[in-house]
């Protein structure tokens, strides 16, 4: 097999992998919408700052968004905002949360009936040009996958 397949088999095995993460979440994202609510509350809001690989220079930033809810008498803390989080380059992305999210602040959590320590502040797909993204590099992987089985099998 030459380089060129194998590098085609590790896009497609990639795609797949990606596509599977990517359907389980938008499929919780979409049950969000069904889920009950509690109140919760804000426990701590930051601006986590770091950089990208080898290139120091580069800055990626996240909101961390710590918080605590309780479902039939049980306490649960968790830190997501949404079902596709994701941290960015752009810090005012970021910063828009946490003045969303400020320590102290009562909110709304949504929470899985069956496993209440699932649990999400934004229900639904809040960043649907995140989603299609992601599903555009996994269907890209998947097809340079399949162009290099077909090379393989036509060989």
């Amino acid at each position: 097999m030459e380089i060129d397949q194998t590098a085609a088999f590790i896009c497609g095995a990639l795609g797949i992998i990606l596509s599977t993460y990517t359907i389980g979440k938008y499929l919780q994202a979409k049950a969000s919408l069904n889920w009950p609510n509690t109140v919760g509350k804000i426990l701590k809001s930051e601006i986590i700052e770091s950089t990208s690989g080898t290139r120091s220079s580069r800055r990626i930033y996240k909101a961390n968004v710590d918080y605590t809810y309780c479902v039939n008498d049980v306490f649960y803390d968790n830190n997501v905002v949404s079902a596709f989080q994701y941290s960015t380059s752009i810090r005012n992305q970021a910063a828009q949360v946490v003045r969303r999210y400020p320590a102290g602040k009562e909110v709304e959590v949504y929470y899985k009936p069956a496993k209440p320590e699932v649990a999400t502040l934004e229900k639904g797909v809040q960043r649907p040009l995140g989603l299609a993204l992601l599903a555009f590099v996994s269907v890209s992987l998947i097809s340079i996958g399949l162009v290099g089985l077909y090379r393989f099998l036509t060989v």
